[in-house]
């Protein structure tokens, strides 16, 4: 993920591409930890689990920029929070069928959604370099 954001020492002085390195750190060590879990642990739990330190993680950080969510707004939380623990079931499972090596390519498609997603939603000119790796 480190490569994706084109490196060079203006990285360690831009706070966006601070936030994006330490995501990627914690999403790696969560992917590491599903993976040596799923070996040993029950799907139930691992899922627990990781959805209570995800959101310890994320509580300051809600809690620093609190607005009351509208009804619309609840059910978008909701679906995103139900969808969320569907993908991370698919992920147990997926660890628990094979291995690592062979898993780890689909994981990057995070960052192919995380770009086109924002990016491509206003159709900017800089959408196409980015997909393009540029």
């Amino acid at each position: 993920m480190i490569l994706i954001l084109r490196p060079s020492l203006a990285l360690l002085s831009n706070p966006a591409a601070l936030l994006a390195i330490s995501a990627a750190l914690f999403s790696a060590f969560a992917l590491v930890s599903v993976n040596q879990l799923s070996n040993t642990e029950p799907t139930q739990r691992i899922l627990f689990y990781y959805f209570l330190f995800s959101s310890t993680a994320a509580a300051p950080f809600a809690i620093l920029g609190w607005k009351d969510p509208t009804y619309q707004e609840w059910l978008f939380l909701g679906g995103i929070g139900v969808t969320m623990a569907f993908s991370q079931w698919l992920i147990i499972l997926a660890y628990k069928q094979a291995s690592a090596e062979r898993i780890a390519p689909f994981n990057y498609t995070v960052v192919l959604f995380g770009i086109t997603g924002p990016a491509c939603s206003r159709w900017r000119e800089s959408c196409w370099s980015q997909l393009a790796g540029c």
